[in-house]
């Protein structure tokens, strides 16, 4: 799947990927990873536990969403590209809390999640800093209070991270 720009503001692009008329699928979990953090050639990394309805099955999977603004015809755009945990990302700054949501793996996933959990525990104890989650990340990757008492900040919402332009 290509790229899709042409969003003029960041927080409508995401709010509109996390919303259940994007893809028919409800969004359980989510978290931005900033460009800084992710060292993806400056795109942002938006995670997301998607779940959709077919044929009365609910499944669940992961969703990378890369983020990135460019200039198209002298105007900032923002744009995204989309990967299911199954179609390849190579990103490894996926909370692992978000493979107890999706539910198993298999085949690519599968690879790609052991990879996730081997970068983690390269990095040790530290835990991934998330600019940007839900409440429900925010509390899974902070349960102890450990990241504020490290003068970390975990913003809930998307309005309250700033996700304007």
């Amino acid at each position: 799947m290509g790229w899709k720009f042409g969003y003029s503001r960041k927080d409508a692009m995401v709010r509109e990927l996390l919303s259940p008329a994007w893809g028919g699928s409800e969004t359980i979990a989510h978290v931005l990873i900033p460009g800084y953090i992710a060292a993806d050639q400056g795109r942002e990394h938006l995670w997301a536990v998607k779940r959709h309805d077919t044929l009365g099955v609910k499944r669940a999977y992961i969703a990378l969403f890369l983020l990135e603004r460019t200039t198209i015809n002298g105007r900032n755009s923002w744009g995204y590209k989309e990967l299911s945990e199954h179609e390849g990302p190579t990103a490894t700054t996926c909370p692992p809390e978000f493979f107890g949501m999706a539910g198993e793996a298999f085949g690519y996933a599968k690879e790609w999640r052991e990879k996730v959990i081997a970068r983690q525990a390269k990095r040790g104890a530290r835990p991934l800093v998330a600019a940007h989650c839900g409440p429900q990340m925010a509390a899974m990757l902070d349960p102890q209070g450990t990241l504020q008492a490290a003068g970390l900040l975990i913003v809930e919402g998307l309005t309250q991270a700033g996700l304007a332009p």
